[in-house]
C-alpha cells in the first residue's frame, strides 16, 4: 500500500479506494468554506459577552476562556467541554442554569454560522461535490470529527443528481450515519421510512448540527429519540419546516471531544458509531487524515486509533493532509501524530492544504493516464 514514485519517495496522492478510510477534521471543511469555524476561532466573542452580561457566572467562564486563548478568539471545544461536563462547584454557586443556557446558545450559534455559509453559497460546491461523488462511487467511508453538515449535503446530492435511482451506490442520512436516523418529519406524520444500507458511511463521532432530539427526550436519547433535521433534504411529506421545529429540542446534538462515561450513556447511539469507526479502521489498509490536528487532549481518539491499529504490524499506510506554513507548526503536528503513530515519518505529511491535495488526488484518479489503476 505504501506506493513509491520513481525516485523512491512516497506517492502522497496515491489512494486505493477499496481499502481507504478518510478521517476528517475542521481543516477539511475549511478547505471548501473559508468562513467555516475552526477549533480556535472568532465566535463573535463581543456578541457573546453582550448577550450574557447579566449572567455573572457564565460571563466569568467566557472571560477565562477568552484570556486563555487570547487574540479575541475562543477554543470552542474546550468551552463546550467546560459547559457540557460542568464542575462540582457549579451547583453551589447556582450557576448550572446559566451555563446550560450558554451551552445551548453556543451550539445554536455554530449551527447558524454553517447555515449562513450555505445560504450565501460561500463555499466550493464543485470541489466538495467531486469528493463526495468519489466517496460514493468508490464506496469509501469517512470518519468525521466535524459538527457541520456540508459534506452530508454533498453526499446526498450524488443520489439526488441520479433521480433517486438506488441501483447505483448512494448515500442517504436515513442509514448513512451508521444507524437508523429517521427524518424529522416522522415526528409529526406517518411516513414510510427504512434504514438505507449505504456502503459509504459518514461516521460523525461527535454528533452533527442536523441531529436533533425529539422534544422532551431529555437524557433518554435512545435511537428513536434522534432524528435528522435539515433544510437541504426535500421533505417527503407536506409538514411545514416550522411545525417540525416546534417538536424538537432547540439545540443540535453535538458532543465535545473529551467524551466521558456519562456522555456515552446519555447518547448510547454514539457507542454504535464509535464501534463502526473502530471496525472500519481495523480493516483499512490506508487511512488519510485531512485537516485533523490530533489534539493531545482528545484522549478517547488516541485510544481509538491506538487500539484499532494495534494488530496491523505497521502495515497501514498513513497520509496526513493539513495546511501548515511555518516549520514550527509542522513539527508540532508531526509530534502530535507521533504520540499515536511512533513510526510515522515526515514524508507521510502533506502540508500545502486539503484543497490542493484533494484537487490533485481527484484529478489523478479521474485521469485515464494518471489513474490509480495504471
Amino acid at each position: 500500500m505504501n506506493v513509491e514514485t520513481e525516485d523512491n519517495s512516497k506517492d502522497i496522492f496515491y489512494v486505493e479506494p477499496q481499502f481507504c478510510i478518510f478521517v476528517l477534521g475542521a481543516g477539511f471543511t475549511r478547505a471548501f468554506a473559508a468562513r467555516a469555524p475552526l477549533l480556535v476561532d472568532d465566535y463573535d466573542t463581543d456578541g457573546l459577552f453582550e448577550s450574557f452580561k447579566n449572567f455573572p457566572f457564565a460571563s466569568q467562564v467566557m472571560e477565562l476562556e477568552s484570556r486563555l486563548q487570547g487574540n479575541g478568539k475562543i477554543n470552542i471545544e474546550r468551552l463546550l467541554t467546560r459547559l457540557q461536563d460542568g464542575m462540582p462547584y457549579d451547583a453551589h454557586h447556582g450557576a448550572e442554569e446559566e451555563l446550560q443556557l450558554l451551552l445551548s446558545y453556543i451550539k445554536r450559534q455554530f449551527s447558524s454560522r454553517i447555515e449562513r455559509i450555505r445560504e450565501t453559497g460561500d463555499y466550493d460546491r464543485e470541489l466538495i461535490g467531486r469528493f463526495a461523488e468519489f466517496c460514493v462511487n468508490q464506496r469509501c467511508s469517512c470518519i468525521s470529527f466535524n459538527y457541520d453538515d456540508l459534506l452530508d449535503e454533498a453526499l446526498w446530492a450524488v443520489k439526488s443528481a441520479r433521480g433517486n435511482d438506488t441501483s447505483y451506490p448512494y448515500w442517504h442520512p436515513d442509514g448513512g450515519y451508521g444507524f437508523f436516523c429517521k427524518p424529522s418529519e416522522t415526528i409529526v406524520e406517518h411516513l414510510p421510512t427504512y434504514c438505507d444500507d449505504a456502503e459509504t458511511l459518514l461516521l460523525k463521532l461527535h454528533g452533527s448540527i442536523n441531529w436533533r432530539l425529539r422534544l422532551g427526550a431529555g437524557n433518554a436519547s435512545g435511537i428513536d429519540s434522534i432524528v435528522h433535521h435539515e433544510t437541504w433534504l426535500p421533505p417527503a411529506g407536506g409538514s411545514p419546516y416550522e411545525l417540525i421545529e416546534r417538536h424538537l429540542e432547540r439545540e443540535p446534538l453535538i458532543i465535545p471531544p473529551i467524551l466521558n462515561k456519562i456522555e456515552t450513556k446519555r447518547v448510547p447511539i454514539l457507542r454504535e458509531v464509535w464501534t463502526q469507526a473502530f471496525e472500519k479502521l481495523t480493516t483499512a489498509l490506508q487511512v488519510i487524515f485531512i485537516g485533523y490536528s490530533f489534539p493531545v487532549t482528545d484522549t478517547y481518539t488516541h485510544f481509538l486509533f491506538n487500539e484499532a491499529f494495534a494488530g496491523d504490524g505497521g502495515s497501514k499506510d498513513i497520509i496526513v493532509v493539513d495546511y501548515k506554513q511555518d516549520e514550527q507548526s509542522r513539527q508540532e503536528l508531526i509530534r502530535n501524530y507521533k504520540q499515536v503513530f511512533p513510526s510515522i515519518q515526515k514524508e507521510d505529511f502533506f502540508f500545502d492544504g486539503a484543497e490542493l491535495w484533494l484537487g490533485k488526488m481527484l484529478e489523478r484518479f479521474a485521469s485515464p493516464v494518471g489513474s490509480i489503476d495504471n
